[in-house]
């Protein structure tokens, strides 16, 4: 991995055009803030230093070691085919402890194929994550087959996804505490429930489809309520609009 401790613009050619082919970039940027767009990434697994919930990443990897309000824009990249134990795509450090967890935007990317063992197929992130106008697609992981969110999503205003297309991701586990085949909400640590904001969004059932080849399996949305078994949401459908809070989340 390339490490970044400044603020920075990385700019490739394209995302069909400047393709970083394993290894990708690890941002540890105190307060600062950095863009990375159009790159396109594949085969990228690389380990980071950090703790358990850091262990292995895959493309993109932003540490938080002492708390820090940093900032990172990924604007107009793919990911595909990374691998990684958590975040084969995007692992975004945090905390649960009261630090000033990091923002991450995403920006009209695409996440396809990519893999995790434990959790985040696309995106495992422990910081605020704002997602527009992208494409998650055929992602899997053992819990949170696209999306798994946690400690910085302490609030429906927290964390947002807005004009995005979640479809055809996967979970591998089939315990009572994994799933999530679109989205995995975890809880924000000090009894604090996490929660998210979805706008004008498509997921894997078409209101009017009767083919659901397009579905999010087991479910679309897995959400910890703090109890046992957590909720499960499904059959969200396209230009869907829902919110997630305090463990439980709307129906369309």
């Amino acid at each position: 991995k390339i490490e970044v401790t400044i603020n920075v613009t990385l700019r490739g050619a394209g995302a069909d055009k400047t393709i970083i082919d394993g290894g990708g970039f690890y941002f540890d940027l105190g307060n600062g803030e950095a863009l990375v767009e159009g790159f396109g990434f594949t085969h990228c697994n690389a380990k980071v230093p950090g703790g358990w919930n850091i262990a292995s990443s895959g493309a993109i990897s932003v540490d938080d070691t002492y708390g820090e309000q940093e900032k990172l824009t990924i604007r107009e990249c793919r990911f595909f085919e990374n691998s990684a134990e958590y975040g084969a795509g995007v692992h975004v450090d945090g905390s649960n402890n009261g630090g000033k967890n990091p923002d991450i935007f995403i920006e009209n990317s695409v996440f396809e194929d990519n893999a995790a063992i434990a959790e985040g197929g696309a995106i495992a992130s422990y910081g605020r994550v704002h997602i527009k106008d992208s494409i998650f697609l055929a992602n899997q992981a053992r819990t949170g087959g696209a999306l798994a969110l946690s400690y910085g999503c302490t609030g429906v205003d927290a964390c947002d996804i807005t004009n995005t297309v979640i479809k055809k991701n996967h979970t591998t586990g089939t315990g009572q505490y994994e799933g999530g085949g679109g989205i995995f909400i975890d809880d924000c640590g000090f009894q604090c429930l996490s929660g998210l904001k979805v706008t004008s969004s498509d997921l894997g059932f078409g209101a009017s489809e009767e083919n659901t080849d397009y579905q999010n399996l087991p479910e679309d949305v897995l959400i910890n309520d703090g109890g046992a078994p957590w909720n499960r949401y499904g059959w969200y459908y396209n230009d869907v609009t829902f919110t997630c809070s305090k463990g439980a989340c709307t129906m369309p």
